[in-house]
């Protein structure tokens, strides 16, 4: 939104962004910087990894990773605390969230894992025509469950499953589809996600020598 520029990521140490200096680590953060290249804000979320960022065009920024924890502390760019029950545990599982132009949270949402040894995992974010949004990542020893989909699909423990999805404006989950039905053996990471003028949504995906 008007020239606006984010950054994501994780931060292990101290994080710094000109003027702004988190001294907790260990802690994922979403960054707003302007077009002359000045910091204006830094949020931040408790032990999650933040993988991608999106700004609409009013400034609304949308943020995808993971996270481990059953609830999940969030602050605000100026520093107010605020908790979110995510049920989740010890094992990652993705994590969806919206903050407007300011750098406050407005929602998080994400699809819990039940056991240590599952994963769920968010990497990409894209806009759909109409402002909802295409998601992307992958999973593994869990069950993507039906109230995201008509009939539920399961990740086994073989190997990495892919999946695309798609999430209204609010985080509301729509329906998810695996991209492959074959587990793949390495990281299910995708490239790249992206939507073209008509609404599709495309991505692209290297996994090992092969391709999907």
């Amino acid at each position: 939104g008007d020239g606006m520029i984010v950054v994501t990521g994780y931060t292990s140490g101290n994080g710094e962004f000109g003027p702004f200096r988190d001294d907790r680590g260990g802690r994922g953060y979403i960054a707003s910087l302007n077009m002359t290249g000045h910091w204006q804000w830094v949020a931040y979320t408790e032990a999650t990894t933040l993988r991608e960022s999106i700004v609409d065009e009013t400034g609304n920024v949308f943020v995808i990773g993971y996270e481990s924890e059953a609830t999940l502390t969030l602050w605000h760019s100026d520093g107010t605390a605020i908790d979110s029950s995510t049920s989740g545990g010890s094992a990652a599982q993705l994590l969806l969230g919206r903050l407007n132009s300011t750098g406050h949270w407005q929602w998080v949402t994400s699809i819990p894992t039940s056991t240590s040894n599952s994963r769920i995992v968010g990497s990409n974010i894209a806009f759909a025509l109409n402002g909802d949004l295409y998601i992307a990542g992958f999973c593994q020893t869990e069950t993507i469950p039906s109230y995201i989909m008509s009939s539920s699909f399961t990740c086994t423990s073989s190997g990495y499953t892919s999946f695309v999805a798609m999430v209204s404006m609010d985080g509301d989950f729509m329906w998810a589809v695996p991209s492959s039905t074959t587990p793949h053996t390495d990281n299910g990471d995708f490239a790249d996600l992206a939507t073209d003028a008509d609404g599709n949504a495309w991505f692209t995906q290297v996994i090992g020598t092969s391709r999907d």
